[in-house]
């Protein structure tokens, strides 16, 4: 359940393809922001690749799952008021990383995830690589199950050209190979096929995968914003919006509630929270 104060409407955050564990990443210089922006919302959406497994400098998929999972459980520990999804995409969608997030996600009450596609009322949330012709949930596994090597040992030569190839400005301009109105077509297509008629409800679009941030960018009657990603000489477009109560709807039916709260529920104000709270503050007067 995602408890929002319930004096104000609440908050959201979205971000993407940090890939994390790779040379070429640069989330480390956008950390102090990821921690501002989740100390400031209700709800904070990691929309897919988050982690890069296929090109991490761990050596094998266990120990960086073992990484990616210690790294979630540090940012939903420290802060335990805002609600966290993490979207999967093409590099972090393994099998291994699925099995541990089901693991996690039971012990952490503020923390969900998801494998295609999110929906908050009118907002659709969705990694982005469904726009490689894949038409529906089934196509979509299928097409990252090439990322899904475990026996497959991190490829420095490619990984070093690839780097190189950053530094030179090379993938920039195969980004916009990827034009606004390309993805915003087969997107709304991957909608249309996974959610039949209720993708007429979805007003805006968050997606990543390209790398090319922008925002209101209009089709179709419906708006798209692209987060960008954390990587050499690419920029990183952490968006925030607003909902009011609605709930979460993920792809395979399930719902999970906005509670309203008031807000001192939820935030104490710090300046009434330097000392902790007695037995009696807790409820349990007389206990030692």
């Amino acid at each position: 359940m995602i408890q929002v104060p319930e004096k104000r409407a609440a908050r959201g955050a979205v971000l993407s393809d940090l890939h994390l564990f790779t040379d070429r990443s640069t989330a480390h210089q956008h950390l102090e922001e990821i921690h501002e922006t989740a100390a400031a919302s209700d709800l904070f959406i990691f929309n897919g690749d988050t982690f890069d497994f296929a090109w991490s400098h761990h050596r094998r998929f266990e120990k960086s799952v073992g990484a990616a999972i210690e790294w979630i459980t540090d940012l939903t520990t420290e802060h335990p008021h805002c609600s966290f999804v993490y979207l999967l995409g093409n590099h972090d969608g393994i099998a291994l990383f699925k099995e541990a997030l089901s693991r996690l996600t039971a012990t952490r009450p503020n923390l969900y995830w998801e494998p295609y596609h999110l929906q908050l009322g009118r907002k659709m949330f969705l990694h982005g690589d469904a726009l490689h012709s894949c038409t529906t949930p089934e196509h979509l596994e299928a097409y990252r199950q090439k990322w899904d090597k475990p026996e497959q040992t991190h490829r420095k030569l490619t990984a070093r050209a690839y780097r190189m190839a950053a530094y030179a400005g090379i993938p920039t301009v195969l980004i916009r190979l990827n034009s606004k109105r390309r993805c915003a077509r087969r997107i709304l297509c991957y909608l249309r096929s996974s959610l039949d008629c209720d993708a007429r409800s979805v007003e805006e679009v968050y997606f990543g995968h390209t790398h090319r941030a922008f925002e209101d960018y209009k089709y179709h009657n419906r708006t798209f914003h692209n987060t960008g990603a954390a990587l050499t000489r690419v920029r990183l477009n952490i968006l925030h919006f607003e909902f009011s109560g609605e709930p979460l709807q993920f792809s395979d039916g399930r719902e999970v509630a906005c509670d309203l709260q008031p807000a001192d529920a939820i935030r104490p104000d710090p300046a009434q929270d330097c000392e902790p709270p007695s037995d009696e503050d807790r409820g349990n007067p007389g206990s030692s």
